[in-house]
């Protein structure tokens, strides 16, 4: 792999701006513009990612755990979770077989979640969520990430 690429998707309401979150707690890392971006879907991830990067994908999810709670997922070797909030305008998992046709994704993607429970619209993310997007971030930046 030639270079590595962390993608956070997100919106506005609630707990589903975690993703966001995390790209940000990156940037104030230090974490380059161009290896850390916020997507409000992810088709986007299309027109940054190659097949020769590493590509991390962070989320929110509504799966009923307890708000904060992390995941990690490898695509396509692990199932997606089926209980996503549903603000993309296409599934992550049509996005990423897409991709991987296309050769702009890599064979294998590290995918985390962080379970929300608060999704309004434009209402502010749960303390619980903010701390794990922070964590998450801690992880993503010390190189770890499939701690």
């Amino acid at each position: 792999m030639t270079g590595r690429l962390i993608v956070g998707l997100g919106s506005p309401h609630g707990d589903d701006q975690a993703g966001w979150r995390v790209i940000s707690a990156l940037h104030a890392r230090g974490f380059p513009v161009t290896s850390a971006r916020a997507a409000s879907t992810p088709a986007d991830i299309w027109n940054w990612c190659r097949s020769d990067h590493d590509l991390t994908i962070c989320d929110a999810n509504a799966d009923g755990h307890p708000a904060g709670t992390l995941r990690s997922i490898v695509w396509p070797t692990e199932a997606l979770p089926t209980h996503s909030h549903g603000t993309h305008s296409l599934p992550l998992g049509t996005i990423l077989e897409l991709g991987r046709e296309l050769q702009c994704v890599p064979g294998i993607v590290q995918i985390w979640t962080i379970s929300g429970r608060c999704f309004e619209p434009a209402g502010e993310p749960s303390r619980e969520v903010i701390t794990a997007a922070e964590r998450l971030a801690d992880i993503l930046a010390g190189g770890d990430q499939y701690a």
